[in-house]
């Protein structure tokens, strides 16, 4: 309409990592007739504007994959009796299937149950009374460090959940991050959509992978039914030995 001015107002924000812009927003603001539109209409009246950037609309040439996630608005006012304001910010993210973003990582500690110290022998204790000596397997409670790493990637899939099945719960197949076969693990995945287009179903993935240096698989010793205790002859690989529980995947595929 003749009667619409829409200026961009200049506050703008961008977000580098890596030397690639993978964030910005920048401000909006609207003016109008009172009579044009209704209070009612407003909100889908102004976001409707064919002037306004629109989901899915690149930031510029230079950034084709930086593109509108969401937009705002931030507050409606009343210049006079006939004219109206309302400003809108207007959110670009980087929209690249397989962008990947490190974002985030630490360090938890997590009580673990072992039969074995850190150097993976078996713990034992003796007891001798007169000539008979027993020597049994001893278990400890204790903790250890287990790093853990938050990912962002996104995806264009139509259906997100099937990706997510594909790693979730899964262990790295190779040496990862300088760490063996066994020791990461998937252990949460999060996705949300960014592009409502039809065409591409753009989704956003957050990823949490999670070191354990024992391995993920769970661990079993033979117990003697006479005595309910792990002898300390037990052989590795006969009577002690990782159940194949986890199913494997080539981390650098999806996190490098």
């Amino acid at each position: 309409m003749a009667d619409v001015k829409l200026d961009l107002v200049g506050d703008l924000h961008c977000v580098e990592e890596f030397g690639e812009i993978v964030e910005a927003s920048i401000g909006a603001r609207v003016k109008f007739l009172r009579y044009e539109v209704t209070d009612a209409g407003l909100y889908s009246y102004v976001l409707g504007l064919a002037d306004l950037p629109q989901p899915s609309e690149a930031f510029d040439a230079d950034h084709p994959q930086l593109k509108v996630e969401a937009r705002t608005i931030d507050s409606v006012m009343g210049q006079d009796a006939d004219e109206q304001s309302v400003h809108v910010t207007i959110l670009y993210r980087l929209q690249r299937p397989d962008a990947i973003v490190d974002y985030s990582g630490g360090v938890t500690t997590s009580q673990v149950t072992s039969a074995k110290d850190k150097n993976e022998a078996l713990i034992t204790l003796s007891h001798t009374v007169g000539t008979d000596t027993q020597t049994v397997v001893a278990k400890v409670s204790a903790f250890e460090a287990q790093p853990y790493a938050n990912f962002e990637t996104v995806e264009s899939q139509t259906y997100p959940m099937a990706l997510a099945i594909v790693w979730a719960n899964h262990v790295n197949s190779k040496v990862f991050r300088g760490k063996p076969a066994g020791t990461w693990r998937v252990v949460n995945v999060e996705y949300e959509r960014l592009d409502m287009s039809a065409a591409t179903k753009l989704w956003k993935f957050r990823w949490q992978i999670q070191y354990n240096r024992d391995g993920w698989n769970p661990h079993v010793f033979f117990v003697d039914p006479a005595s309910g205790e792990i002898p300390a002859d037990v052989v590795a690989g006969v009577g002690d030995k990782d159940v194949d529980w986890y199913d494997e995947v080539d981390f650098d595929l999806k996190f490098t």
